[in-house]
């Protein structure tokens, strides 16, 4: 069962970060479509700014509980060495934010996701799970 929990771990850690995005993605279009008045749609797209902001803290959101929910997928896969595991999801996750940062140029995220994992690991390694 270890080596299966081991050859897991990647392929488990990355469904659900792709769950996550996929589930913020749809949550994205349902509040985009629930909050925007019918006068402020031009060329199917919401031009309604406080629709914008409350659309952007929801990616940021995402981009945060994307970072947790790889940390503790990880952290909860991985047979041992729970630890050094949680510190390379969040490397892996910290590394992507930064590409994706450089590639956007929306710095904010990339934050969000890096500070989100981190404080996963802290909060983790104060509960019995990351002992095991």
């Amino acid at each position: 069962m270890t080596k299966v929990r081991w050859i897991a771990l990647v392929p488990v850690t990355a469904l659900a970060w792709w769950l996550v995005l996929l589930v913020g993605m749809f949550v994205h279009g349902v509040v985009e479509q629930s909050l925007c008045p019918p006068d402020d749609w031009i060329s199917e797209t919401c031009a309604n700014e406080p629709v914008h902001q409350t659309l952007d803290y929801l990616v940021l959101t995402v981009s945060g509980l994307s970072a947790v929910v790889v940390v503790l997928s990880a952290v909860l896969i991985a047979p041992r060495n729970k630890r050094a595991v949680a510190w390379v999801a969040w490397v892996v996750v910290s590394g992507v934010a930064v590409a994706a940062t450089l590639a956007t140029d929306d710095w904010i995220h990339g934050l969000v996701a890096t500070a989100c994992g981190c404080a996963t690991i802290v909060l983790v390694s104060r509960t019995r799970l990351i002992h095991q």
